[in-house]
């Protein structure tokens, strides 16, 4: 099955003609009943991870995991309910955030970078020039911010440079600036 990361690069692929469909879906539908349907649709993905099994399923793009296909929309639903102005609820913005510190991760795995970003994930990442690795204590080169920057850079709404310019990020060490590379994580919309 593949993983999160590919599933995203493979939904990203055919979201011309995804889009297709929800506008045939979305003719004559008001920008309120679409802001509950998004609402929804975050509630109904978090309910899913909670008991998602490790099976696999088929999809448009080839086989994934539930879990990473509850994850994938989980993302799409948060982009969602950007696009029509509602805030989602705090668990299913945190679970949006976790899929894509787990892209993250399965992009640019590692131990010498640690991206922070609490209460809600952390994960570790390699430097893309290399840089040094940690196994204990604190690591060497951290990142750290709060969800929502963390979110705007993940889906591109906001620039690594401007982050760090507004004093959004937390960096410290030679390779942490590096996580700029990584981002987004998802196609800007």
């Amino acid at each position: 099955a593949m993983p999160l990361a590919d599933h995203l690069e493979a939904r990203e692929r055919t979201r011309a003609a995804r889009a297709g469909r929800v506008r045939g879906l979305m003719a004559g539908t008001d920008p309120d009943r679409l802001a509950v349907r998004a609402d929804e649709a975050i509630d109904a993905c978090e309910r899913a991870l909670e008991g998602a099994g490790c099976g696999t399923v088929g999809t448009e793009e080839g086989p994934v995991r539930l879990v990473d296909v509850v994850r994938a929309l989980t993302i799409e639903a948060r982009l969602l309910a950007d696009r029509c102005g509602v805030v989602p609820d705090r668990a299913g913005a945190a679970q949006a955030l976790r899929a894509c510190s787990q892209v993250l991760g399965e992009r640019f795995g590692g131990l010498s970078i640690e991206l922070r970003v609490p209460p809600t994930t952390a994960v570790q990442l390699r430097a893309p020039g290399g840089g040094p690795v940690h196994h204990r204590g604190t690591p060497p080169n951290v990142v750290e911010t709060d969800p929502d920057t963390f979110w705007a850079l993940c889906t591109g709404a906001l620039t690594w440079e401007r982050a760090h310019e507004e004093h959004l990020l937390r960096v410290s060490g030679v390779h942490a600036a590096e996580v700029a590379r990584m981002l987004p994580v998802v196609s800007p919309r």
